[in-house]
């Protein structure tokens, strides 16, 4: 069993729930102060929370949005690291409060004519040769009343091979994203990145499928070549697997290429330098990266805020740092819940495959529908 004795359980139907190592783990701890963030690596048993602003907090977090506009960073005053402090008749509770039933209505239907519009709109540009690749997003909005069941929704999205990342601001805003990616991690000068693209929904024999599809090998090799070009900027040499591997998560599986670097040991260590040239890969973006938000925001009609942004955790003493990419994820702002999930478009993309890909990923957030009004 995971090393949580410390964490004051409230009682079960309150707990969050995951699962490290085939043990099950359920914790409920209650803090009333914000900001707060629950953060989980990827393949990791640690769970860590944050919570309290302090200037001479060593701990960050860093969010930025998705097209680098906007930046925030938030230093914290305490911790909790996989139950080594104890926290009893303490309250942290990662809930937008309402003293209400939380309830849902729809505000913008997914519509598959809308979004398979959107992936022509976006082959008729790489035709053109505007780009080689580029990823779409789509959107569900959600309005609501009462107190979000956040205890469900990680009971739901969970998922131990990925990131898991709970942050909020106040009482009133929430992001909760399960993310198998990470753009960059940083220790000293060491500096590990990987590429992700290419996708199937995970069941047997799909591993086979995806490694002999072209079409993905085509989307993932555009992420490797330009994690390439950008590393050399940053890093005097580095490494990569020569073949993709495969990523397998909860609901789909992915072509995964991990790289090692060395960063210029007469540099100083610089995390926004190295987000803005690796963000955003065409993994998120496109292929070239070259005005990638401004073609994204022109195709899909909005900007996408904090989809697909980089977010992460930061020791400037330790100088290491954790930067992942904000998807599976869901947003709370305003009474309105944002679920968004993404697919590379290229040359060779089936639309209607391409929709059934962002199904797919959907489905994590498929329960809430359970909540909305008739």
């Amino acid at each position: 069993m995971s090393n949580l004795d410390n964490i004051h359980l409230k009682n079960e139907s309150d707990c969050f729930k995951g699962n490290f190592d085939k043990d099950p783990v359920e914790f409920y701890v209650n803090l009333d102060v914000y900001p707060k963030l629950l953060w989980k690596s990827n393949n990791s048993e640690e769970l860590k929370v944050f919570w309290g602003e302090s200037n001479a907090g060593e701990q960050k977090f860093k969010l930025w949005n998705f097209d680098l506009s906007k930046y925030q960073e938030f230093s914290f005053a305490g911790s909790l690291i996989n139950g080594n402090i104890s926290l009893k008749n303490s309250n942290l509770n990662f809930s937008v409060k309402n003293d209400i039933k939380f309830e849902m209505n729809q505000k913008d239907i997914r519509r598959k004519e809308d979004f398979i519009a959107k992936v022509e709109k976006a082959k008729n540009l790489i035709n053109d040769g505007v780009k080689e690749k580029i990823v779409l997003s789509h959107e569900e909005i959600f309005s609501f009343t009462g107190t979000f069941p956040m205890a469900k929704a990680i009971d739901h999205i969970f998922d131990s091979s990925a990131y898991l990342v709970v942050f909020q601001r106040s009482a009133d805003d929430l992001i909760l994203s399960c993310t198998p990616e990470s753009l960059f991690q940083l220790d000293d000068h060491t500096l590990k990145t990987e590429a992700i693209a290419g996708s199937r929904p995970n069941k047997q024999g799909a591993g086979k499928v995806l490694l002999t599809s072209q079409k993905d090998l085509d989307e993932h090799q555009f992420v490797v070549k330009d994690i390439e070009e950008k590393l050399s900027s940053i890093v005097s040499g580095y490494s990569f697997d020569l073949a993709p591997q495969i990523l397998k998560i909860k609901n789909n599986i992915h072509l995964h290429t991990a790289f090692n670097g060395t960063i210029y040991s007469e540099n100083e260590i610089n995390l926004d330098h190295y987000v803005n040239v690796l963000h955003p890969t065409p993994a998120l973006g496109t292929f070239n990266s070259e005005n990638a938000a401004e073609i994204i925001k022109q195709i899909e009609g909005s900007s996408r805020g904090y989809y697909g942004a980089p977010m992460g955790i930061w020791n400037e003493r330790e100088k290491k740092a954790e930067i992942v990419i904000g998807i599976r994820s869901l947003l709370i702002e305003n009474n309105e819940i944002s679920i968004r999930n993404g697919c590379g478009i290229v040359s060779a993309s089936d639309p209607e495959e391409e929709w059934k890909e962002v199904c797919t990923k959907a489905k994590n957030f498929e329960w809430l529908k359970e909540f909305i009004k008739d």
